[in-house]
């Protein structure tokens, strides 16, 4: 579950930063360590985060990009619906007012309603993709008025000016392993491989300990009996056998 909920932490001459992965891609090279074959690489993913994820020729960073975009039928107003990952609202917002790139900031908040009758149900759920549930999406947008634009159809030139990048760290993977010593690993492939294996190693353990318990438990049953046809507890009944 490290791997699905990611963690950050800082102790007296330690530090570990894990980030989030995806479920569904943990689950397939599990599936593929369990067949002998190398799992695939996998790369930190965030659910409900509408921004891009992409990976470097430095395996050990990700970059992570907000949205931004110009508004249509305007050239200095910018939209932007999606922060980058590590960077929070109110302190982007502060980033924003301080800008000389930018003339003025009007912060939004916009409550919108995603709702579809379920006749099945016959409750009012949310949806969006695959997941269902009753909620309401509190959506932030910021609409900026830039002094200029210069290249405002240059998607990078713009997130880059907006600072909508940030930076995930993948080598301070420091983590317990099965033995509670504390270990560095490489990458979230190393972890998966040793968690396989040494789950593996105890359901092994389990399934001998069940077999163990259930041929005690029969043995343990068939003493009963016997004792019970012993103490006339049960009566057998007699069977008689005619000669022809």
């Amino acid at each position: 579950m490290i791997l699905v909920n990611g963690c950050e932490g800082i102790a007296t001459g330690w530090s570990k930063n894990v980030p989030q992965y995806d479920p569904l891609y943990i689950i397939e090279n599990i599936q593929l360590l369990l067949e002998k074959k190398n799992p695939k690489t996998m790369i930190p993913w965030y659910r409900g985060f509408t921004g891009m994820i992409e990976p470097q020729e430095n395996k050990h960073i990700i970059i992570t990009k907000g949205n931004a975009m110009i508004k249509e039928g305007t050239k200095k107003t910018v939209i932007i619906d999606e922060l980058p990952i590590h960077i929070w609202t109110k302190k982007y917002k502060i980033l924003l007012e301080k800008s000389k790139f930018i003339k003025v900031v009007q912060f939004l908040t916009l409550h919108m309603w995603f709702l579809a009758f379920s006749s099945l149900i016959g409750k009012l759920k949310f949806c969006r993709n695959t997941m269902i549930k009753m909620m309401i999406l509190r959506k932030y947008v910021w609409r900026l008025s830039c002094l200029k634009i210069p290249r405002a159809h240059d998607k990078e030139w713009l997130l880059n000016k907006l600072k909508l990048t940030s930076k995930i760290g993948l080598s301070n993977m420091y983590l317990f392993n099965s033995e509670g010593v504390l270990k560095k690993y490489d990458d979230a492939e190393e972890i998966l491989k040793v968690f396989v294996a040494v789950r593996l190693e105890y359901y092994k353990k389990r399934k001998d300990y069940r077999s163990i318990c259930l041929v005690n438990d029969k043995n343990a049953d068939l003493k009963n009996f016997l004792l019970d046809i012993k103490r006339s507890k049960i009566k057998m009944p007699t069977l008689n056998f005619e000669m022809h």
